[in-house]
């Protein structure tokens, strides 16, 4: 045990996003676009989309996240996800990995 904590517990969906958001910008430079895009219902948050990196590397991005209400407030919780890295080079694109818990 590491001692680390879950990054799939439970977690307000204010400070959720505002550590993607840090995240995001520990990148800065290395992506060059962003079309990462969250869709909140009541029910769950899907994510969809890519970052385009430097090099011709790509990451497709699926995740799902259940949303529970806490006093008022939206909780999340990621239950499944796919990121798939790619690399594009003229009319060539390499599947460099994928990393999943969703065979969607």
């Amino acid at each position: 045990m590491t001692g680390q904590p879950d990054r799939h517990e439970w977690r307000n969906w204010d400070r959720y996003e505002s550590i993607h958001e840090l995240r995001m910008r520990d990148f800065d430079g290395f992506v060059i676009e962003n079309n990462l895009i969250s869709m909140p219902t009541a029910h769950a948050v899907i994510w969809n989309g890519r970052l385009i990196c430097q090099d011709g590397f790509e990451l497709a991005v699926r995740k799902r996240q259940a949303v529970e209400p806490r006093n008022g407030r939206p909780f999340v919780r990621t239950v499944g996800y796919r990121y798939q890295g790619l690399r594009r080079g003229g009319d060539a694109t390499i599947k460099l990995f994928r990393y999943d818990n969703d065979h969607v």
